[in-house]
């Protein structure tokens, strides 16, 4: 938590510290991850490591970790972008994935055999079949070693 407070302090002292005082307005919004590596298994107890790959639409975007939800053994993520409201913002629509690396702690008790990793991917649908206007995601699912 103390993290997340010097981030967002940082950030507003960064967005509020221009020669012109301009002001920048900005959002959260999520960028769709277009492809995982993950781990063969997890293991009670350690935290594993997923490299997830984004695309950012433009420059604006500036990743600022990840939104979780847990229900019982199924994980959804997305990642999450700070988005500055600036119209000299540069497309990214062709450059490159970036990647950014997620830990994932499994707790020392956990008996499930497996958990279902459910990550954000292109909000248009055009992936995993969904149709178009519907959230789609990248599913993967993860054994807990015994």
């Amino acid at each position: 938590m103390k993290k997340i407070i010097v981030m967002a302090a940082a950030f507003v002292a960064l967005v509020s510290c221009s020669a012109d005082n301009d002001v920048h307005e900005f959002q959260l919004d999520f960028v769709p991850v277009v492809a995982v590596e993950a781990p063969e298994f997890v293991t009670p107890g350690l935290t594993s490591e997923f490299k997830l790959y984004y695309k950012r639409p433009n420059d604006c975007y500036y990743i600022n970790g990840f939104d979780y939800e847990a229900a019982g053994n199924v994980r959804t993520v997305a990642v999450q972008a700070i988005v500055l409201q600036d119209s000299d913002c540069v497309s990214m629509e062709t450059a490159a994935a970036e990647s950014i690396i997620m830990p994932f702690q499994c707790p020392p008790n956990y008996s499930q055999e497996s958990y279902v990793f459910r990550f954000y991917g292109n909000p248009d649908g055009t992936m995993n079949g969904a149709p178009n206007g519907e959230s789609s995601y990248i599913q993967i699912e993860v054994p807990v070693a015994q």
